[in-house]
């Protein structure tokens, strides 16, 4: 967080505060949790106003984060009970989160761990180092030393190759669009889903924890893509030790996941220069990070931004100490946030869809709470 940071890498807390709380207010779903994306009404009402009916448990969890680093005691108390309750209590026993909670096991499970024993460390409580040296001891049974490939995908498949000599030079039938449902699918390692900060700092607790540090602090550094493209592949193939730079039959680098990865590579000190200049040309000279980048041509691929690759590079700048290029990214970053006194996303961050409705989603909100304070 910016606690310890320079005034000059944090906002004040009135414009953290009014984003949070209209996050919360258009975010509210069900049990308490925040929703997935809230859709603002059209003119006139049309289309009404949609709130989904979907809640991902990382936003969740990143909000959680979010007031352990602000220090804000009652609040995270009561979001912990909530957690506690809603995800990990099963049978009277407390357990590690399973797969039909998240999309994501390893990155959820190593999240609430890390947040469980930073929050310890603040303020130490029984009950809660209890309930973190229990959970951590379950997973390390269950995985046995390695962390468990559990993120699918559709299978890369290159297209076929030409031959340039040949005469006349052939040209590229046009085929139809791969159905995504009769791909081929394979379970891989996500390679940003390896928090290896939380990894180090859990060891206190266990040592088997160092063990998986020392195991797969490599397999991250080494996810590395190219020079010309210094970011970091989607996933990793255990069974045969390969790389998946990416999923199904683009070659695009899908920049959260890759951006991700760099976070964690910042926080164990790890990062790569090459890769930190990258992202400062991308912010200095082009001003903007798309999702998704060309493998081969390391060009953009989409034309719409990140918001939570903004708010993952703040939290990198800070690390580095970089307030010049955290003043650049965050304003980038709040660009996309609403300044209309009669907008109903009145300082939250929105996006507006591929049909034009503009919605305000837990993802962008949650990230960005994490990069203002």
């Amino acid at each position: 967080s910016g606690r310890e940071s320079p005034p000059s890498m944090r906002l004040d807390e009135q414009a953290a505060g009014q984003l949070e709380a209209r996050m919360n207010a258009l975010l509210a779903g069900s049990a308490g949790f925040l929703a997935e994306w809230y859709q603002l009404a059209g003119r006139g009402n049309l289309p009404p106003a949609v709130l989904s009916d979907e809640s991902r448990l990382v936003d969740q969890l990143r909000y959680g984060q979010y007031l352990l680093e602000q220090e804000r005691r009652r609040d995270f108390l009561a979001w912990w009970s909530a957690i506690r309750q809603s995800f990990l209590l099963r049978e009277g026993k407390l357990q590690p989160f399973e797969a039909d909670q998240t999309d994501c096991l390893v990155r959820d499970n190593l999240l609430i761990l890390r947040i469980l024993a930073q929050s310890c460390a603040l303020w130490p409580d029984q009950a809660r180092d209890e309930a973190l040296r229990s959970l951590s001891s379950a997973w390390l049974d269950d995985i046995d030393g390695t962390i468990p490939a559990l993120y699918e995908i559709a299978v890369p498949t290159p297209g076929p190759v030409l031959d340039p000599a040949a005469t006349p030079t052939p040209k590229p039938e046009n085929e139809p669009e791969p159905d995504p449902e009769k791909q081929p699918r394979r379970s891989i390692l996500l390679i940003s889903s390896i928090d290896l900060y939380a990894l180090r700092q859990l060891a206190v607790i266990d040592g088997r924890w160092q063990d998986l540090y020392d195991k797969y602090l490599p397999i991250v550094a080494n996810a590395y893509l190219s020079d010309d493209l210094p970011l970091y592949a989607l996933g990793y193939d255990l069974d045969n030790g390969a790389y998946i730079p990416y999923a199904g039959e683009s070659p695009l680098v899908v920049i959260e996941e890759s951006i991700l990865t760099a976070l964690h590579l910042s926080e164990v000190g790890e990062l790569p220069e090459r890769s930190y200049s990258w992202i400062m040309d991308q912010i200095y000279n082009y001003r903007t990070i798309y999702t998704s980048y060309h493998l081969t041509l390391a060009a953009p691929a989409s034309d719409r931004e990140s918001l939570p690759a903004y708010a993952m590079i703040c939290r990198i700048t800070r690390i580095r100490g970089d307030e010049a290029l955290y003043a650049q990214t965050v304003q980038r970053l709040l660009w996309h946030q609403a300044t209309s006194q009669t907008s109903q996303a009145l300082h939250a961050l929105f996006r507006e869809s591929a049909t034009g409705e503009y919605q305000v989603w837990a993802i962008d909100n949650t990230w960005a709470l994490l990069a203002i304070r």
